[in-house]
């Protein structure tokens, strides 16, 4: 789902801003013109339903000058939640939240 927010994600204690632009219950895409490598494991954080979410992922799909996704791999359950509630409100409109 589309899904439009400030990120902020980090490999090795180096942070980077980025935008995202699609959001799942698995994962978030961002754009980057300079995106990481496949594979990396990178630290995401970013705001939902008035609450910071923090995990750790793996990326996939790496597309220089496009951007690149994240695989969600250690997520708390109450983050997951969140998620799940923002991916399948239909109503709702996290652009404009």
């Amino acid at each position: 789902m589309a899904f439009v927010a400030d990120v902020h994600y980090s490999i090795e204690n180096v942070v980077f801003d980025r935008r995202s632009s699609d959001l799942s219950c698995g994962g978030i895409w961002l754009d980057d013109s300079s995106p990481p490598e496949n594979g990396q494991t990178v630290v995401v954080e970013f705001e939902l339903e008035g609450r910071r979410i923090k995990t750790r992922g793996k990326v996939v799909g790496s597309e220089a000058p496009i951007g690149f996704g994240v695989i969600f791999e250690d997520t708390k359950p109450a983050d997951l939640e969140a998620i799940a509630r923002c991916v399948t409100a239909p109503s709702r409109n996290p652009i404009l939240a």
